[in-house]
C-alpha cells in the first residue's frame, strides 16, 4: 500500500481482510473435528493465537540482533514444520478411516 496512490489504495485499504481470515480459519478447524470437538478446537485455535500474538515481545528484539534475513528464515521453517504436521496429521486421519 506505502507504493500506491489514489482510487487503487483507497480500495485495497477498504477490503476486510481480517474478517475474512478469522472465518476462513473457524471454518477450517471445525470443518475437520466431530460435532461434539468443535467447542474444543476453535478454543484452542484462539489459545494457539494469543499465544504467538504474546510472542512478539521476544521475538521483535530477536529481529533486532540478527537481522530481517534469518527472523524470516526462522518464521518460514516454523511455518513449513506446522504445516507438514498438519498434513501428515489429516492425511493420517483419512487413512484411518477408510
Amino acid at each position: 500500500l506505502a507504493i500506491s496512490r489514489g482510487i487503487v489504495m483507497a480500495v485495497l485499504w477498504l477490503i476486510p481482510i481480517y474478517p475474512l481470515y478469522d472465518i476462513s480459519v473457524v471454518t477450517t478447524v471445525s470443518s475437520f473435528e466431530p460435532k461434539h470437538l468443535k467447542a474444543s478446537a476453535i478454543g484452542s485455535l484462539y489459545t494457539v493465537m494469543s499465544i504467538s500474538g504474546s510472542l512478539i515481545p521476544i521475538v521483535g528484539p530477536l529481529t533486532d540482533i540478527w537481522g530481517v534475513q534469518y527472523s524470516v528464515l526462522l518464521a518460514s521453517a516454523l511455518q513449513i514444520a506446522a504445516l507438514l504436521a498438519l498434513v501428515l496429521k489429516f492425511n493420517l486421519k483419512g487413512i484411518l478411516k477408510t
